[in-house]
């Protein structure tokens, strides 16, 4: 389509990906997609059915969405009647997961089981830059289980 980057080179789109605000610099007046879409399954499914980009039908789709593993944060008030200084600290994590959360309601309804997400529970908040986290994120990647993947992936991917 006439918005179309499909000429863009990978190396280009991978930098544009990871230039996430305070973390790595904007590339060309890009930032990291995650700031809208932490999760872009709908995306991805819009796209598909794009008359001019994809094209397919709803009933061709197939998608497995792969995510980089989530803390879930839940507020505990009687009062949610705050201010400025009391969202403060958590209006951020909201806005991101109630985000990825959506898109993920939304691809389960249109897609039902032509869709899986697989985004492990982390025990405790992982930020972007602690690298020194990376064997902890090793052990817990190892350790989770991809059986119920595996079998999705042989059902609709004849490989």
């Amino acid at each position: 389509g006439d918005e179309s980057d499909g000429e863009r080179l990978a190396v280009d789109v991978g930098l544009y990906t990871s230039a996430a605000p305070t973390y790595f610099p904007v590339v060309d007046g890009f930032i990291d997609g995650g700031v809208v879409a932490g999760n872009p399954s709908m995306c991805a499914v819009a796209q598909a059915l794009h008359a001019h980009a994809g094209g397919q039908k709803l009933e061709d789709i197939v998608l497995i969405s792969i995510g980089t593993g989530h803390n879930p944060r839940y507020l505990e008030t009687q009062d949610g009647d705050w201010g400025l200084v009391q969202w403060a600290p958590h209006i951020l994590n909201l806005m991101f997961e109630g985000s990825a959360g959506l898109a993920d309601y939304q691809c389960r309804q249109l897609l039902g089981d032509r869709y899986l997400r697989v985004n492990p529970v982390l025990p405790y908040p992982i930020s972007m830059d602690r690298v020194d986290q990376i064997p902890a994120m090793r052990r817990l990647a190892v350790q989770f289980p991809l059986t119920e993947a595996a079998e999705w992936i042989l059902k609709y991917f004849q490989l």
